[in-house]
Order: C-alpha cells, then structure tokens, then sequence
C-alpha cells in the first residue's frame, strides 16, 4: 500500500514541506516560524552556558516533538556555515 505525502514539517523558511510519513497534525507557516524562533532562543541561551536544569528542558523540549530537533539541526548547521572563512 501507498501512503500519500502530507504537510508535516517546516523548512528553514518557514514553509511547509511533505513528508510520505505524516507525524501529527500540519503546522501552519506561524507555527513553523514560532518553532524556529524558539529554538534559536534555546541556543542563544546554550551560548551562554546551560545549568543542569537548563539543559536537560532543552533535550526535553527537542524529544518532545521532531520539528523542535529539526529546527535546532537546521539554525545550528546555518551558524556554522556563517562562521566559516571566506576564500
């Protein structure tokens, strides 16, 4: 059997995209773009250094929901491409 692609995700900008294994309901553009915002949040915070209690609400905030890990590996993948020299 076929499963049919859904809206199931956010890409890096806000839109979202299909997936053939839908994971929960769609999310609409605002709810991709508060994800994004919170995530980067999260890691300002990182940056500046974590408490225990701090870091283990952030691996729980991230587990909670693929879309919270996701946006973590997207924001943290484009602050390394931005700090990287330039030839």
């Amino acid at each position: 059997m076929f499963r049919v692609a859904a809206f199931t995700g956010c890409s890096s900008e806000g839109q979202l995209v299909k997936s053939a294994f839908p994971t929960g309901p769609a999310p609409s553009g605002d709810e991709c773009d508060a994800i994004e915002e919170i995530a980067a949040d999260w890691l300002a915070r990182r940056e500046q250094g974590f408490t225990a209690d701090e870091q283990e609400a952030f691996s729980n905030w991230q587990m909670a929901d693929a879309r919270h890990a996701a946006a973590v590996k997207e924001i943290e993948q484009a602050w390394r491409f931005m700090q990287k020299p330039r030839r």
